[in-house]
C-alpha cells in the first residue's frame, strides 16, 4: 500500500454546510443519495452500515470502497476528483451535524423519555402562550445544531434545577441512548418547521480562553497531567459525539455547580460564540476521535502489507510513522487523493487490496502519529 502522508491539517475544523456543497461539487450525489434524495445506483450516505458507526469507520469505508468507485468512475471516463482535506474536514462536519456518529434513534422511545423525564412538565409540544414555564418545542433554536443543543442545556440549567426543586423531583439523568432517542422524536414531530442541518465552529483559541473565564479549569487540566485536575483531552469516555459531550455535560452539572460552590465560583452562562470555540478547540484536540492502540495499530501496519512499501528502504512510499497529523478526516483524504494510483500500483504486482475495519483505521492512527 502507498498511502501519501497526511496533508497540513487546517487551523478550523470543517463546515457543515460547505460539506453539503461538496457533495453536489464532487459529484457524489450523482450516484450516492443523502437522506433519499439524489443517486440510486450506490448506498445512502445517511444510511448506517451497522450498529456502531464512527469517524474511523467512515474512513475504513472509504478505503474499502475506493477501488470499486474509482474503476467505476474510469469506465464512465469520469476524472477522480482530488478531495482535499479541507473538504474531508467539511464533509465529516455536515456527518457530525447529521450525527451519522451517534447511536441510532428511536422515536417511540423519545416520545416516552420526553414524559419519564419530565420534560412535558414544562414543554409543550406545541406553541400555546402561557402553556409552561419553558419554551414550546417548536420555538427551540437548537434542534437542527448540536454546539446551540449543548450550549442551550447548559444555559438554561440553573432555571430547570429551580423548577425540578420547586416540583421536588430529581434532577434526571440521560444515557446517550435516551438523549439520542429524545432528538429524534423532537426533530421528527408533525409540522415542526424545518430547518438546515448545520455545524459551525469558533476559533480554537478563544476556546481556551472561554473554559478559564468560566472557570472549567479550576478543575480541568487540557493536554497536561495535573494533580487534582482532570484533562479534559484525555480523560477515557465511553461515548465521543456531540449528543455524548451534551450528555455528560447535563449529568454532571448539579455536581459542578456543587464542586464551584465550594470554591466560592459562579457558573455563568455561555454566551456569544464561546460553546462553538471550546467546540473547535475539542475537535482539534481530538476530543471526539476514538483511542486506538499503537502496538495493534504495528500489527495491523505489517498484516495489511503496509510495511511491503512504506518505510522501507529503496522505496518510493513515503515514512508515514512518525510524521503526525493522522485523523479520520486526514486518513480518508490521504486515501482519496492518493488511492487510485496506490490502486494502479498493487493490480501491476498482483497483489490484492486489503479490506480495513473502523477499529483497524483507529490502532493505524495511533501507531502512525506515534512519535
Amino acid at each position: 500500500m502507498v498511502l501519501g502522508a497526511p496533508a497540513p491539517l487546517s487551523a478550523q475544523p470543517g463546515d457543515a454546510r460547505a460539506g453539503a456543497a461538496v457533495l453536489k461539487q464532487r459529484h457524489c450525489i450523482d450516484c450516492h443519495s443523502v437522506g433519499g434524495e439524489g443517486g440510486k445506483t450506490a448506498p445512502d450516505l445517511t444510511r448506517r452500515t451497522g450498529e456502531e458507526f464512527t469517524p474511523a469507520t467512515l474512513a475504513a469505508s472509504i478505503w474499502n470502497h475506493g477501488p470499486a468507485m474509482w474503476r467505476a468512475m474510469r469506465q464512465q471516463n469520469m476524472p477522480v476528483p482530488a478531495v482535499s482535506i479541507q473538504e474531508l474536514q467539511d464533509l465529516y462536519a455536515y456527518f457530525f451535524a447529521l450525527r451519522y456518529f451517534e447511536p441510532a434513534g428511536d422515536a417511540a422511545r423519545g416520545k416516552a423519555i420526553f414524559v419519564t423525564k419530565h420534560c412535558n412538565q414544562c414543554h409543550s409540544l406545541v406553541d400555546l402562550n402561557g402553556s409552561g414555564p419553558g419554551p414550546p418545542v417548536p420555538k427551540w433554536p437548537a434542534l437542527a445544531d448540536p454546539v446551540l443543543w449543548t450550549e442551550n442545556m447548559w444555559n438554561h440549567g440553573s432555571t430547570m434545577a429551580a423548577e425540578f426543586q420547586n416540583r421536588r423531583l430529581a434532577w434526571p439523568k440521560f444515557t446517550v441512548q435516551e438523549m439520542t432517542d429524545l432528538m429524534v422524536y423532537l426533530l421528527n414531530l408533525p409540522g415542526l418547521p424545518r430547518t438546515d442541518t448545520t455545524l459551525r465552529f469558533g476559533q480554537s483559541a478563544a476556546g481556551v480562553d472561554a473554559l478559564r473565564e468560566h472557570a472549567c479549569l479550576e478543575c480541568h487540566a487540557l493536554g497536561v497531567s495535573a494533580v487534582g485536575l482532570i484533562d479534559l483531552t484525555a480523560a477515557a469516555r465511553r461515548e465521543r459525539s456531540m449528543t455524548g459531550l451534551a450528555t455528560a455535560m447535563w449529568n454532571h452539572r448539579p455536581l459542578m455547580f456543587a464542586a464551584a460552590e465550594k470554591k466560592g465560583l459562579t457558573m455563568r452562562p455561555f454566551r456569544g460564540d464561546q460553546m462553538r470555540a471550546i467546540i473547535a478547540y475539542l475537535f482539534e484536540e481530538n476530543f471526539f476521535d476514538e483511542r486506538g492502540d499503537s502496538e495493534r495499530g504495528a500489527k495491523v501496519f505489517r498484516a495489511k502489507g503496509c510495511d511491503s512499501c512504506h518505510g522501507r528502504e529503496g522505496s518510493s512510499a513515503p515514512p508515514l510513522r512518525g510524521t503526525g497529523g493522522f485523523t479520520a478526516a486526514s486518513f480518508a483524504s490521504s486515501v482519496w487523493r492518493h488511492g487510485p494510483a496506490m490502486l494502479d500500483r498493487m493490480d501491476q504486482q498482483g497483489v490484492p487490496w486489503p479490506a480495513l475495519t473502523g477499529r483497524d483505521v483507529t490502532h493505524l492512527m495511533a501507531f502512525l502519529n506515534q512519535r
